[in-house]
């Protein structure tokens, strides 16, 4: 795993070590993080740990990320978030528990929530509503567990999954 870039995810910052503070890394945290620290040792953060993501380039993470992780299968959640990203965080925590936490908190109930998602680390997300999508470029198991399919995120699949919800009196 050695042109893998690691971020390690806390409650303050994303943090990724010197050596990968590359303009084509910075880009690409740039698309999921709305800041990121350079660090020049993992020691120096001083932050509560959420997830560690990885990043594969090739677009091959479940070839040369995700098998390597096999040991730590049992004790923690590692999850393909896309073709190049993988996600390790504590069992148990997801975007659906995420959801069912806010529901709880506002009192609001499944089948007044809508989620969209396109990859593995949505799969429990869209279990925890009552409006499920798939993009249509979605990963094939998440598919089968959506109510609904919109169309691809480069299509504005979101945009037309809430007009269907709209239009059809759904929300």
């Amino acid at each position: 795993m050695k042109n893998i870039l690691r971020v390690w995810c806390g409650k303050k910052d994303a943090y990724i070590r010197r050596e990968h503070d590359t303009p084509e890394n910075q880009a690409e945290l740039n698309k999921y993080y709305t800041h990121n620290a350079v660090i020049d040792n993992w020691a120096e953060i001083d932050d509560t740990p959420i997830k560690i993501a990885m990043f594969d380039g090739t677009a091959h993470a479940d070839k040369n990320i995700y098998p390597y992780l096999a040991p730590f299968y049992d004790d923690l959640q590692v999850v393909l978030s896309s073709d190049y990203w993988v996600d390790v965080m504590t069992k148990g925590i997801n975007k659906g528990e995420a959801v069912r936490n806010i529901q709880r908190i506002l009192d609001i109930k499944p089948e007044e929530c809508a989620a969209f998602g396109d990859y593995l680390n949505d799969y429990e997300m869209l279990q925890a509503v009552g409006y499920g999508f798939a993009m249509a470029n979605a990963h094939p198991d998440l598919k089968k567990i959506a109510k609904y399919e919109t169309a691809s995120n480069d299509q504005f699949g979101v945009i037309v999954g809430i007009k269907r919800l709209m239009n059809e009196g759904l929300i």
